[in-house]
């Protein structure tokens, strides 16, 4: 895997590569939750990786430290884009700025959308109309 690209144009992963991915991601936010009492926070495609060596790295784990959510960054930097669910989007729609949402729901949404995105080489822009 030494020769793998990842960024902008990153190759399509194996299915192996993919459930490892998928399975990483799912174990680590399962584990920050019942050990730290919270979720990532940010997961997408920009902030989930399979190094040179085959490890998966979950990075920009920010919004945990800041107790801040997706959506309230989204709120409050028209720049910044994350995989809200369809509950959090009809709530940005209407700029509520204290959205109701259940925390464990909405990463569930996030890691669907980010391991869509893993197994289909695509990208949140595909999905969303950020306008």
């Amino acid at each position: 895997m030494a020769d793998r690209k990842y960024g902008a144009h990153s190759n399509t992963l194996s299915e192996p590569e993919f459930w490892y991915l998928t399975h990483s991601a799912v174990s680590a936010d399962l584990a920050l939750n019942e050990q730290g009492g919270a979720y990532h926070g940010n997961i997408q495609p920009s902030t989930l990786m399979l190094n040179d060596e085959g490890k998966v790295k979950i990075i920009d784990n920010q919004l945990v430290n800041y107790n801040k959510s997706t959506y309230t960054k989204m709120l409050n930097n028209r720049s910044f884009h994350a995989p809200l669910s369809p509950n959090l989007c009809e709530q940005m729609q209407n700029k509520v700025v204290n959205q109701a949402y259940n925390p464990s729901k909405e990463e569930s949404w996030a890691l669907g959308i980010t391991s869509l995105c893993a197994a289909t080489n695509t990208k949140l822009d595909d999905y969303y109309d950020w306008s």
